[in-house]
């Protein structure tokens, strides 16, 4: 699967808001593909308290490598956030 990939998905952002849209995650297993995630969207505020769950197999694990910006996603509409990370750091992982 070919997605669009969002050059500007992590970015510095303002305040200690983490937003992300559309992030989507596909894995090949041989000639399959496995979606791990489909459209997520994800916000969490200043003060938020936020628990991932759900079932093995979810997409738990793959949701937060997103996030924390340790693997790239095959898709992503809009910004993701995040007042830590900078482009140039995602650069350098993405080399």
């Amino acid at each position: 699967m070919e997605g669009k990939q969002d050059e500007t998905l992590c970015e510095r952002g303002e305040g200690a808001t983490v937003e992300a849209r559309g992030l989507e995650k596909v894995c090949r297993l041989g000639r399959e593909e496995v979606h791990a995630l489909r459209g997520v969207n994800f916000r969490v505020d200043p003060g938020d308290f936020v628990v991932i769950n759900g079932p093995p197999g979810s997409g738990k694990t793959t949701l937060l490598n997103l996030l924390a910006c340790i693997d790239r996603p095959t898709a992503a509409r809009g910004r993701y956030h995040h007042p830590a990370v900078t482009a140039a750091d995602i650069a350098g992982r993405r080399g």
